[in-house]
């Protein structure tokens, strides 16, 4: 049967099944007179939701949601579809909405397709940063599906200040993939996949061959390499490490000269900050520091060492290292720019079967085996070498966060506080494809000094309901009674 044929029988089953099961789409039909909301949907119940009657799109009712929020605390709305596809393919949600005053945040559509729990490709509208205020428009995206696909949601939310209208939404296969796939783009998807089946630590527990199958299928029709990227990034989903992802051009030349490029722009730089408290103990908070740019991790790892070096002094007798906002990003800067505390040696290792590579700090610089990776301008040694080192982790705490985590378990006088990690404490290692692209592919489990083995959330030694940095910090206060005590 030609391809051509299969494909256009998949587009019919598609559309036949979303205009069948996916109802209520402009919000005309009502739940009841007592309730007021529309029919078929789910809405978050605590957040201010209406139907405005005054001047939808089209019809005679269109949903509004308003609020002061954060991305933590977001309103939405969805309706899920129970959905079974013979093959892989693409679907494209839209819907007309309006909006007043949006600031601080993102709003919009959103959409995803899962597997059980586990989620197959997911899509919102973060990139577009909507602001300000806009009339009608309509607003498109897309998720992908494949057979192991059981349920597609659709929905609309608001994670921002200001208010967002929503009217007609419509749901379709998408119809851009019936010309022939050019040999380039086929090319380059093969080789990403050479370049996975290779090196991704988990690929021999799932069945990566009809995974192949299923992306190959989803870039048909494709005329560029960038028409291969929603295809690179449901591999890396479909991997389940929770820890790969995919970066465009644009993204990785923001990444490796901290400058904007395209419609992308580079991490903030955010230093360490730190204090003395009651005279005697150094107070550390890492944040995450996500740059490839080299100046960057220079100065990421310098500023360390010289906070270090201004708290400091013959009264210091312990360290607190706050690592709850650390978030990931590069480890080296990370481990140069604390070593004063972390101490010489090996800290930890990156293990892939039955390979391992160490990490360590000496002489002032981060190492990776016997390769120097960053070293800092005036390594510093602490007056009282080998202190008393309380680390504090959350769930916050992430990748390169958990690296330094693992560094100082094991360490002789140290102990953590808090909550467990985000745990995505495997090892990442980036491979750049032919247009610039990059792919960030788990390839290693990280372990400590004593070659524990992790690969997921860290548990610290006490387990402490998290708090801020403040006078209401349970997880300090702990620490702090712990330094003090262990004098």
């Amino acid at each position: 049967m030609p391809k051509s044929f299969l494909l256009l029988a998949f587009l019919a089953v598609l559309q036949n099944t979303f205009a069948q099961n996916f109802q209520n789409l402009s919000f005309e039909v009502l739940e009841s007179s007592e309730k007021a909301l529309p029919a078929n949907w789910v809405f978050r119940k605590e957040i201010p939701v209406a139907v405005d009657n005054a001047a939808p799109e089209s019809g005679n009712r269109s949903v509004c949601l308003s609020g002061n929020f954060s991305g933590n605390a977001d309103g939405y709305f969805y309706q899920k579809l129970a959905f079974h596809p013979k093959s892989a393919g693409k679907i494209r949600i839209s819907a007309f909405m309006r909006y007043e005053q949006l600031e601080k945040g993102f709003a919009g559509l959103f959409a995803y397709s899962k597997q059980g729990a586990r989620l197959v490709s997911s899509k919102n509208m973060y990139d577009k940063q909507l602001a300000g205020t806009a009339g009608w428009k309509r607003y498109s995206l897309e998720i992908l599906v494949d057979p192991t696909v059981d349920t597609i949601c659709i929905g609309g939310q608001l994670a921002a200040e200001g208010k967002i209208w929503f009217d007609r939404f419509e749901v379709e296969p998408d119809r851009s993939a019936r010309g022939k796939t050019r040999r380039s783009a086929r090319k380059y998807l093969s080789a990403f996949l050479d370049i996975v089946e290779e090196n991704a630590l988990y690929k021999d527990s799932v069945d990566f061959k009809a995974i192949k199958k299923y992306a190959s299928q989803l870039i048909k029709g494709a005329q560029t390499t960038a028409d291969c990227y929603p295809a690179i990034q449901y591999v890396l989903t479909k991997l389940n490490d929770h820890h790969s992802f995919f970066w465009n051009p644009d993204q990785v030349k923001a990444w490796e000269t901290n400058q904007s490029s395209g419609d992308a722009e580079p991490t903030p730089l955010v230093y360490s900050h730190g204090r003395v408290i009651d005279g005697t103990v150094g107070y550390i908070s890492m944040p995450f520091f996500a740059l490839g740019d080299s100046l960057a991790q220079q100065a990421f790892a310098d500023s360390l060492q010289n906070l270090i070096r201004s708290l400091d002094s013959e009264a210091i007798e312990g360290w607190v290292l706050d690592l709850r906002t650390n978030t990931g990003g590069n480890c080296w800067p990370m481990l140069a720019g604390i070593g004063p505390v972390l101490g010489e040696g090996v800290c930890g290792y990156f293990v892939a079967n039955q390979a391992r590579i160490d990490w360590s700090y000496r002489n002032g610089g981060s190492y990776s085996g016997s390769q120097l990776i960053r070293q800092a301008g005036m390594p510093y040694q602490l007056l009282k070498p080998d202190p008393k080192v309380a680390v504090l982790t959350g769930p916050q705490t992430s990748s390169s966060g958990e690296v330094v985590t693992v560094a100082f378990r094991g360490r002789p006088n140290t102990r953590s506080f808090g909550e467990p990690t985000g745990g995505y404490s495997t090892g990442n290692q980036n491979f750049k494809l032919s247009d610039g692209a990059m792919a960030f592919i788990a390839a290693s489990v990280y372990a400590d000094r004593d070659l524990n083995l992790y690969g997921k959330k860290i548990a610290p030694d006490e387990v402490i309901p998290i708090g801020s940095d403040g006078a209401g910090d349970p997880v300090l206060k702990r620490a702090l009674e712990w330094l003090v005590k262990h004098k």
